[in-house]
């Protein structure tokens, strides 16, 4: 298991442009943030992906554009749509400290 903090979200929206709030079923790269299947009655989100749907997931991600994505992200999405300000300024700080 990866544990990447609340940077789950960040990932979401960068591969997707929209936040994990709006999960997208049929889409492969909304699936490798979020596994496709969850599994309920947990108090925090857990998610599995059966093997046979890894091929698609990943022939997405290695055609996906990151640094066009971030570019994106940098300068447009996050002003307008979601505030990271407060992750990236606690994680910095965080950091700081160590």
């Amino acid at each position: 298991m990866l544990d990447i903090d609340k940077m789950w979200d960040v990932l979401h929206f960068v591969l997707t442009g929209v936040s994990t709030d709006h999960r997208i079923d049929d889409n492969p790269l909304s699936q490798a943030v979020l596994g496709v299947t969850s599994i309920e009655d947990l108090s925090d989100y857990m998610a599995y992906t059966e093997h046979s749907q890894i091929a698609d997931i990943v022939a997405a991600l290695e055609q996906f554009d990151m640094d066009q994505a971030l570019e994106i992200f940098r300068y447009e999405k996050p002003v307008k749509r979601l505030n990271y300000t407060q992750i990236f300024g606690t994680m910095t700080k965080k950091r700081r400290k160590s």
